[in-house]
């Protein structure tokens, strides 16, 4: 059962999504969003982690469990909490849930995340009970993927040691 093996990194779990993506892109989409078994809260994108900026300013993105614990997922979270505590007004709060079709289509921004993807913000969303075409990137999306740059870029301080010289 795929949904018992989603949250490990395997190369048969990408598979999967080859089909799917290769009609989407023929239909003139880049990617896939996947929902769980129910078919009614999104889970993750093909190979990237989900988020989304709702109107109120919420990041949301969902919980883990039968999804990847993606690294890169994991490093936006921690700059998203520390985005909530500036005074920046960009992000109220950060939570890990469960999203809804609705609650996407209702989003103000949305981006994926991934080792490939980085930070990748989303501009159109489409499904047979709507469509919504989103800011790109995003103010939210957008002061992810410059802090995230600059950290892998050593333009800012690493405060939380995530960068290793291999060669020290």
């Amino acid at each position: 059962r795929v949904e018992e093996v989603g949250y490990v990194k395997a190369a048969g779990n990408y598979a999967p999504c080859f089909l799917p993506q290769k009609d989407a892109k023929e239909k003139g989409f880049s990617d896939v969003l996947y929902f769980d078994p129910s078919g009614t809260r999104v889970e993750e994108a093909a190979a990237s982690n989900f988020f989304c900026v709702t109107k109120d300013g919420v990041l949301k993105t969902p919980s883990l469990g039968t999804i990847l614990a993606g690294v890169t997922r994991d490093t936006i979270l921690q700059l998203a909490r520390r985005l909530t505590s500036t005074e920046s007004g960009l992000l109220t709060s950060v939570q890990e849930t469960s999203i809804s079709l609705a609650e996407i289509l209702e989003a103000r921004e949305a981006f994926v995340t991934g080792t490939a993807a980085a930070v990748t913000p989303v501009a159109h969303v489409s499904s047979d009970e709507g469509h919504v075409d989103l800011e790109v990137p995003g103010p939210v999306t957008a002061k992810l993927k410059e802090t995230f740059q600059e950290l892998q870029q050593e333009l800012q301080p690493d405060e939380e040691g995530w960068l290793v010289d291999v060669f020290a």
